[in-house]
């Protein structure tokens, strides 16, 4: 956790337990890379390589709520009343984040935007259905555009009855990313425009990795995502001074960065 703050933090400040759920090394013992080039087996089971489009979307689905609802367990535990969805007065700026690791969920072959739309369908319905304060970062998905390029995807979900839903693109491809047939998209190429419909609602594709967020207590803070390559180009850095910049001229007291 990074903060940044002009005064010192207070016990109204917000405080995150994490959760990271690593996956698998590939069979070369190095990156861990999703059921690509090997099986994570998401579902528990070997993907079959002929496996039909809905299929996938089911078992990816039903892997993410499975992860959601036992982060979900330990939020409850730790913050909500008596097991339920309620947070306790005392614990309204304490949130949960679980975060899978880059390429967690990558498959043999790149999801469609019409394949990941009904799975960010499900997963926004999942997290609909969660306490307030829950974080989902699940790196990371390999989607496909319409002219047959690669995105690297990291949806950013903050649970409770309205979901709020980011779908942050890594801007520098890495040597290390797992090759498929489809070239990577990168911060040149223009994807404005580019979105899918999530319940209803308009979600862009970005290559924005810091986030104003709110806990359900109603303290703003910034949340930021740096995705492998980006980290070493010091995107999220750059942003942040940014905004530390643009806070202070506006005469903001305080303000938090996770």
């Amino acid at each position: 956790m990074q903060s940044s703050n002009s005064s010192p933090v207070t016990q109204d400040s917000p405080a995150i337990q994490d959760i990271v759920i690593a996956s698998k090394l590939n069979k070369e013992g190095k990156t861990a890379t999703g059921e690509f080039g090997h099986p994570e087996n998401h579902g528990g089971k070997p993907a079959d390589p002929n496996e039909k489009p809905e299929a996938v979307i089911e078992r990816l689905s039903n892997a993410i709520i499975d992860l959601a609802n036992d982060a979900a367990a330990q939020h409850r535990a730790s913050f909500c009343q008596n097991g339920t969805n309620t947070l306790r007065d005392d614990a309204k700026n304490r949130m949960t984040r679980m975060t899978t690791n880059e390429f967690f969920f990558y498959t043999q072959k790149p999801l469609t935007i019409e394949q990941f739309q009904a799975l960010m369908k499900d997963v926004g319905e999942m997290a609909a259905s969660q306490p307030e304060n829950l974080h989902l970062v699940l790196g990371s998905f390999a989607v496909r555009t319409p002219d047959n390029k690669v995105m690297n995807v990291v949806p950013h979900i903050e649970c409770g009855p309205t979901p709020k839903i980011n779908l942050i693109v890594k801007n520098h491809p890495s040597v290390i990313d797992p090759k498929y047939q489809e070239p990577y998209i990168s911060k040149v190429d223009n994807i404005s425009g580019l979105k899918i419909q999530i319940n209803g609602n308009d979600v862009p594709f970005s290559f924005n990795n810091v986030l104003e967020c709110k806990t359900a207590g109603g303290t703003p803070f910034y949340s930021c995502v740096d995705i492998c390559a980006d980290h070493c180009f010091r995107d999220v850095f750059n942003l942040w001074i940014a905004f530390v910049c643009i806070a202070r001229a506006t005469g903001m007291e305080n303000f938090i960065f996770l």
